[in-house]
């Protein structure tokens, strides 16, 4: 599926998520894993790159690599640091919408600047071997549009059985609406993907925590959701639902820009 994971690392804190689900997906892509770290320009990094070597020998994978980038614009020199063929894989700390206001955040900011697929590995997430259930969320018919083809090639690659969910409440209007959205996304994962796929309407005035709530009652292994494009203030003040479920599940969350619907 990849021929590399990145992964950003912060030499001030120490990792274990991350790191552990990056070694994880190298292992079951037989893909390398390339850490890398974004420093201020005109420096001296010579001990960040002993440190970032000496957290590369932490990592199982088949192969692990490490780049330091000078750059004074973190969440765009790692973006630019990601091929179509790599996925970029970032940890998303226990920031509330204030304190990401406040204190800014790399990943929020890579989250709505990415134009590829990227993993988010929250605080609560926990070691696995990622096999089980793809927890699939579709809000839309641009979100399905972007997620299906994603979520069909995970799917298939990692042998995953596939679980469509949409979160509907009363002032959505039809909820026969969101019963098609789902039946047609599961049609599609077994016409084109020839997936194993069953889908459920949530009942919820709270996105993030039905779907939250619902990965860990199937045990999913990752959360697969779409990404809108949002205002600065919008997306540091109010946060979005991948960042909600991020921060609370105990799986991985895919996040796949809609845009890429449009390509």
């Amino acid at each position: 599926m990849y021929k590399r994971i990145v992964v950003p690392v912060d030499l001030t804190r120490e990792f274990d998520n991350v790191l552990d689900v990056a070694g994880t997906l190298a292992r079951r892509m037989a893909a390398a894993v390339r850490l890398v770290t974004v420093a201020s320009p005109n420096l001296d990094h010579d001990v960040d790159e002993r440190d970032l070597a000496a957290l590369a020998r932490r990592v199982l994978a088949p192969q692990v690599e490490t780049a330091m980038i000078e750059s004074n614009d973190v969440a765009g020199a790692l973006l630019d640091a990601v091929a179509d063929d790599e996925l970029l894989c970032i940890e998303t700390r226990a920031h509330g919408p204030f304190a990401s206001f406040v204190l800014g955040s790399v990943a929020n900011d890579v989250l709505f600047r990415a134009t590829l697929p990227l993993l988010l590995v929250g605080p609560a997430v926990k070691p696995a071997p990622l096999d089980g259930v793809l927890q699939v969320c579709i809000d839309g018919p641009d979100a399905a549009a972007a997620l299906v083809p994603v979520a069909g090639a995970w799917g298939r690659d990692l042998d995953l059985h596939v679980r469509v969910v949409n979160v509907w409440a009363p002032h959505d209007g039809d909820v026969h609406t969101a019963d098609q959205l789902v039946a047609d996304a599961v049609r599609r994962l077994h016409e084109q993907f020839d997936l194993d796929a069953d889908g459920e309407v949530l009942h919820s005035p709270v996105p993030a925590l039905a779907i939250v709530d619902d990965e860990r009652g199937h045990d999913a292994a990752v959360v697969c959701v779409a990404v809108r494009p949002r205002s600065s203030f919008h997306r540091r003040v109010l946060g979005s639902v991948a960042d909600g479920v991020a921060h609370a599940a105990t799986a991985p969350v895919l996040a796949v820009p809609c845009r890429l619907a449009a390509r």
